[in-house]
């Protein structure tokens, strides 16, 4: 698993361009976005979605793991990783630990890998 931190914007973009490249070299990739929102990039997307290519949405961290092992993908890109849940704290610091490390070594038995973006937190745009 690799981490995206810092700009979200560059973050997000680093990703999708990181999840299209796969996909269109042939490798099976999924983008996992937390609420559909997320996905408003692909209309914008040229050339069309590759065949190998899926997406998807989640609400919890914890429905993360499910998806990638439905989809087995070679690439996997969970945005954002990290966006505090409704319980909060450690609650949600144990959930979010436990929904990575099980999506990770799920990823690890297929061959694949996973690209977190990930929320910085304390800075807001304005």
């Amino acid at each position: 698993m690799a981490a995206l931190f810092g700009d979200m914007v560059a973050a997000r973009r680093m990703a999708q361009e990181a999840f299209i490249g796969f996909a269109r070299g042939g490798g099976k990739a999924l983008y996992l976005s937390m609420g559909t929102a997320g996905l408003a990039w692909l209309d914008t997307l040229e050339g069309g979605m590759p065949d190998e290519a899926s997406v998807g949405a989640f609400l919890s961290i914890a429905e993360v793991p499910g998806l990638i092992a439905g989809a087995m993908p070679g690439l996997a890109v969970i945005d954002p990783a990290n966006r505090p849940c409704a319980e909060g704290g450690w609650a949600h610091a144990r959930a979010l630990g436990m929904a990575l490390y099980e999506a990770d070594v799920i990823l690890a038995e297929a061959g694949g890998r996973a690209l977190l973006v990930c929320d910085s937190g304390g800075r807001r745009r304005r």
